[in-house]
């Protein structure tokens, strides 16, 4: 936008310079109206941001199932108003660093110009400044600073990926040559002249792209790894607060019921992780990822043999009959967060007493099956007369699910059950809604892009016309150039997909099985979604902007210049 503005008063800022005018006078004046310009949308989109959260409230109600109540506060004011006066700034300098370093020699040409020269090192200083502070901004102002890094590293990446992308393909176009397909040959022309859209086309509609297209693999892979990929042994039902002396019971009626199988109980004790080798835990967690571990209260157990769904990863599963001081094996997560390995001491807080026990060995688990698992698990001998209750699970057919219900809230009312259907149900409820909020930033995202490419396309609106009526004087027909505008922008529009669907699938790979550990499978409707529709926002934008080009007459303008 900003660059588009400065071209077209690159004569103007010529006319001043052949006049005698300052240099420091031309860029204070343009200052101060790249200044106006910049707080005035600052200020609409303040407007906009501000009322958006009270204009969606019912919709925003009907999705979350807790009230809400938006507010306008100092910091939802101020924080705003500086991302967009310093990203106004970033944007403005350099097209007014290339706008005031442009010879007035610039006033004796007829033909389209356009910004490409460097801007002086004061300007680029002043880039990089304002730059810097937009970052440090960006992570001061989030909640989670540490992710906040990554995003503005991830967002680098990708814009460095596409603009890389853009002038390998401007400088190949400018390269090849084509001798026997004239529409191809005007197409590379286009992609590959100085002051080409190629780079900021795929940068404005490329990290849009590839944000849509990674939450698209994101949810998809979520929910298929929820529904899709449950095991034929989830259970139906989770119990919690079986008491001892209804242990017993509890199993006998769950087994006279219809379909219901693998009926499973499991002891529960509920502490606290103290220390770790002696030292607090708070100071001796290593992995702020794994924090989870010192919020509030966590489960533990005791059991002889391997629970199900676990495989031991180092040390060994203690024997069925063990007698010994107190033994315990932990996740894979637990090893992650403090560093521990076999061998080392956790100190624990169970019902108000410490018990110090040595790691024997370490697991990993399959949480994806439902089953009842356990971060910490203690081996016998240490926890089984301490007073505690009983979790369970029961498999059983959807058609009896009802009747189970029923029954086991009749006769054990005390007993809290979770209907794992219903908790799938829930579960993929509000990933489908977080999806979509951030599919909406993705859709803004590539709103704002299309906006960007066509104040780019608007800036190359009049070399193409030049070149047009050039074209048409020389004898080019009408089909030649439509099909070349439609390879020009085809093959930007594929570029662009086809480089936003490699990051998304790297980025939703490396989510699903690094960050969430789950598996990540390929799905190639969504992929092919996502470059079908760069294509058909470029065409479409491209077309609408220039493709009034192709059917202007030569005279006029022949009889203008």
């Amino acid at each position: 936008g900003m660059k588009t503005h400065f071209e077209s008063r690159l004569k103007t800022i010529a006319i001043l310079q052949s006049l005698g005018s300052p240099r420091r006078l031309i860029i204070h004046i343009y200052m101060w109206q790249s200044a106006f310009i910049i707080l005035l949308g600052t200020a609409f989109g303040l407007l906009l941001g501000l009322g958006a959260p009270f204009m969606a409230l019912p919709f925003l109600q009907s999705l979350l199932p807790f009230p809400i109540a938006p507010s306008v506060t100092f910091e939802s004011v101020i924080v705003p108003f500086f991302f967009g006066v310093l990203t106004g700034s970033v944007f403005a300098l350099w097209p007014l660093g290339q706008a005031v370093a442009t010879s007035p020699l610039v006033l004796f040409r007829n033909q389209a110009v356009s910004l490409d020269t460097k801007p002086s090192r004061l300007f680029i200083i002043g880039i990089a400044i304002l730059t810097l502070a937009l970052m440090a901004l960006s992570v001061w102002s989030s909640h989670n600073p540490t992710f906040a890094m990554w995003f503005l590293g991830g967002s680098l990446l990708c814009f460095l990926c596409f603009g890389l992308l853009g002038y390998v393909i401007s400088y190949l176009a400018r390269r090849i040559k084509i001798n026997n397909a004239p529409a191809l040959r005007l197409a590379l022309r286009n992609m590959g002249r100085k002051g080409n859209a190629t780079i900021f086309t795929l940068m404005a509609m490329g990290v849009g792209l590839t944000v849509l297209m990674t939450i698209t693999m994101i949810e998809i892979n979520l929910r298929e790894s929820i529904t899709s990929r449950l095991p034929v042994d989830a259970p139906a039902f989770f119990f919690l607060d079986i008491q001892p002396d209804q242990k017993d019971p509890f199993i006998e009626l769950l087994s006279a019921q219809p379909s219901a199988r693998m009926i499973n109980l499991t002891p529960n004790l509920r502490g606290r992780i103290i220390a770790v080798n002696g030292v607090p835990a708070e100071r001796a967690l290593k992995d702020q990822s794994e924090s989870w571990l010192l919020q509030n209260d966590r489960g533990f157990t005791y059991t002889t043999d391997l629970p199900k769904y676990s495989e031991v990863t180092s040390g060994e599963w203690w024997p069925r009959d063990y007698q010994g001081p107190p033994l315990i094996s932990v996740v894979d997560d637990v090893e992650r967060g403090f560093g521990v390995k076999v061998g080392d001491q956790m100190t624990l807080n169970i019902l108000g007493r410490d018990i110090t026990a040595t790691i024997a060995n370490v697991r990993s688990v399959d949480w994806t099956n439902f089953t009842i698992n356990f971060a910490i698990t203690f081996a016998p001998g240490t926890l089984e007369a301490a007073p505690h209750s009983w979790l369970g699970t029961v498999v059983a057919d959807p058609v009896h699910e009802n009747i189970i219900q029923k029954e086991i809230t009749k006769n054990f009312p005390n007993v809290t059950m979770i209907k794992v259907s219903d908790a799938v149900k829930t579960a993929t409820d509000i990933m489908g809604n977080i999806s979509m909020a951030v599919r909406v930033g993705a859709v803004v995202s590539i709103l704002s892009g299309l906006l960007v490419l066509a104040a780019t396309l608007a800036a190359t609106r009049t070399a193409r016309l030049y070149d047009t009526v050039i074209l048409k004087v020389l004898g080019m027909r009408s089909a030649i150039l439509l099909r070349a505008f439609f390879t020009e922008f085809g093959l930007l529009g594929i570029l662009a997909g086809g480089l936003s669907l490699i990051l998304g699938s790297i980025l939703s790979w490396a989510v699903m099985t690094h960050i969430m550990d789950l598996t990540w499978v390929f799905y190639p409707l969504p992929a092919l979604a996502t470059g079908a529709l760069a294509v058909v926002l470029i065409l479409g934008m491209g077309w609408a902007i220039t493709g009034r080009v192709l059917s202007s007459p030569a005279a006029p303008h022949l009889r203008n210049d």
